[in-house]
């Protein structure tokens, strides 16, 4: 028994990908091996997709993949694979690529491999517009943390077809829209709710809530966090923030502890809603988190070490207020992702100005 392409430890027999090319020669003659197979097509009780699915021989990206290319005329798109050219994820006979990535010898998982001992984790995303920035976290948190599962939460119901196309895309990742838009706040407060019922339900200890423009680079952080936040004993990890605006708690990112958050009257004050109305002079969502951490989960937090204070300092991550549109687009092409013309790190005043913006 041996980690086949997407790495999942399963006998030839039982993984449907090695049995075609073992068995079945019109899939021999498709990926260039010799004709030994004694079927010429699937024949009837054939080991089903286990843990690959039919068509889609390589799960975890290959490291060597980058853009994603229009469609075939028979649906199939093609990948640029730096080593070999254009590349079919499906075996159609209409499109004009040459090879799959099945059986690959040039193969190489982009994503990191798990590490025995590490708690379980998942990753929740915030989302609004640019589909194209949730796909370029999927892949690097993939590239960092290995496999973990990922919840993408957005506030722009326009765009959920095509963000629901990305992360369709990948082993999963679950998408949960809001049902209407909820604004700011609102859409922030609901990404910690998702998350906390999602990785409940997953049986996940910690759950990091990022949002979109916030990517984490380093090795493991999610990991390496969780494991910080559960020996500390705190219901949630994150960092004051000094300068303008000055904010005694963060939520651009935070790993929150499933056990110590998956409670009714903690669920309740962080339930999807509008919130900005609820005070006088509005109610933005580092007041309400912090709020909430003061009255039901012990007032005190865990100071994250990978946050520095400065919002506008650097560290192993990329972040709006500390860096550069350029320096996003260019994380993304190593990714083999495009960002789209009108990505920004400013604020939203554009969208304010063009009434689509809405505090929530």
């Amino acid at each position: 028994m041996k980690p086949c392409h997407a790495q999942h430890p399963v006998p030839a027999d039982e993984c449907r990908v090695c049995w075609l090319a073992a068995h079945v020669r019109a899939y021999q003659r498709l990926w260039g091996l010799p004709e030994t197979g004694e079927h010429e097509r699937v024949p009837a009780g054939a080991p089903g997709p286990g843990p690959l699915t039919w068509g889609a021989p390589v799960v975890a990206p290959c490291a060597h993949l980058g853009s994603r290319e229009p469609g075939q005329p028979c649906g199939s798109p093609l990948l640029r694979c730096a080593l070999h050219g254009d590349l079919t994820t499906r075996f159609a006979a209409c499109s004009g690529a040459q090879r799959c990535c099945a059986r690959c010898p040039d193969y190489c998982s982009a994503v990191a491999p798990l590490r025995p001992g590490d708690p379980g984790v998942g990753l929740a995303i915030g989302s609004y517009k640019w589909p194209e920035l949730v796909e370029l976290q999927i892949r690097v948190a993939r590239a960092t943390c290995g496999p973990v599962p990922v919840l993408v939460s957005t506030d722009h119901p326009e765009g959920v077809p095509a963000l629901a196309a990305v992360c369709d895309r990948y082993p999963d990742v679950y998408l949960w829209p809001n049902a209407t838009r909820l604004g700011h706040t609102g859409g922030d407060l609901a990404v910690y709710w998702k998350g906390v019922m999602w990785g409940a339900a997953r049986g996940l200890e910690v759950v990091a809530k990022v949002s979109q423009r916030m990517v984490f680079t380093g090795a493991y952080w999610l990991q390496d966090g969780a494991r910080e936040l559960l020996a500390s004993g705190l219901p949630v990890a994150s960092r004051a923030s000094s300068g303008a605006p000055r904010w005694p708690l963060r939520t651009e990112a935070a790993l929150l502890d499933v056990g110590a958050w998956h409670r009714p009257g903690v669920l309740g004050r962080c339930a999807p809603g509008a919130y900005w109305g609820r005070r006088d002079g509005g109610f933005p969502a580092e007041a309400a988190v912090l709020e909430l951490v003061r009255e039901l989960l012990g007032g005190v937090y865990w100071p994250w070490p990978a946050l520095p204070v400065d919002r506008r300092a650097g560290g192993a991550f990329l972040w709006h207020e500390s860096h550069a549109a350029d320096e996003y687009r260019a994380l993304a092409a190593r990714f083999g992702v495009a960002l789209p013309g009108d990505f920004h790190t400013g604020g939203w005043d554009q969208e304010y100005r063009d009434g689509v913006y809405s505090y929530g």
